[in-house]
């Protein structure tokens, strides 16, 4: 079983280093079909374009913007998460099976982690 740590605790144990990467419990993975990033509210279609693409997943670095983040879980029954990133949250990571597919046929998200810079 996954265990997921709230935002707030992410906030409270990143407190103890100068840097720290976690897994985001903002979005739990059961069902998740995907997740966007945005600068500013999700309404202002103003989604981030991952800098980084492997094998093994996709990453995006926040830079300047960090402080104005929101990420967007979209679930496979079409229901939606938003939330608000930290203000120190400097970037994160989607690891994906390429192998696995969705019931949409996109790959399947199997973990993701951000980092903090305090």
């Amino acid at each position: 079983m996954k265990k997921y740590l709230s935002i707030a605790a992410l906030l409270l144990s990143a407190c103890m280093t100068t840097k720290a990467e976690t897994r985001i419990s903002a979005c739990p993975l059961e069902s998740i079909e995907r997740v966007t990033f945005y600068v500013g509210s999700p309404s202002s279609r103003a989604s981030l374009t991952p800098q980084s693409t492997d094998d093994g997943g996709v990453s995006w670095n926040f830079g300047k913007d960090s402080g104005n983040i929101y990420l967007v879980c979209r679930y496979e029954d079409e229901t939606e998460r938003v939330q608000k990133l930290p203000f120190n949250m400097t970037g994160c990571r989607a690891a994906y099976d390429f192998y696995q597919r969705t019931s949409t046929g996109l790959p399947l998200l199997q973990d993701m982690t951000c980092s903090l810079d305090i």
